[in-house]
């Protein structure tokens, strides 16, 4: 088995940036989960038909099968495994980059109050 994805074609009309970040967030909970209707209710709080939808929808943007259904069930197919792992990867990678634009913020906030506390301070002072 290829241990990787890049081989499969992406149907025609599609890239990878159709996929939204929530197509990951609940591909990712419902194969922590093993069950659809566990991951929409409890990690998720969204319908059953919602995640259902998200993973046909994502299913069909790869081209590939990322789960195997048995009755109420759900199991990683070999593609899914490989999905899981990068899936995985993206969503710690975009949640340090919001930390990151976060902290930037903040210590602009700090630094601009600084500076408007010290203007005022040397406009008091120097009258």
């Amino acid at each position: 088995m290829k241990d990787d994805v890049s081989c499969l074609d992406m149907p025609s009309g599609h890239s990878w940036s159709d996929s939204e970040l929530r197509h990951l967030r609940y591909f990712v909970a419902v194969a922590e989960a093993e069950n659809v209707l566990r991951a929409a209710t409890a990690k998720l709080h969204v319908s059953q038909t919602a995640v259902s939808r998200q993973i046909r929808d994502l299913e069909d943007e790869l081209g590939v099968q990322l789960f195997e259904r048995t009755g109420k069930a759900v199991s990683l197919t070999d593609a899914g495994r490989v999905f899981l792992r990068e899936a995985r990867a993206v969503l710690e990678r975009t949640d340090e980059a919001v930390k990151n634009v976060r902290g930037f913020l903040r210590r602009q906030a700090k630094r601009n109050c600084t500076l408007a506390i010290r203007h005022c301070l040397a406009h008091k002072f120097c009258r």
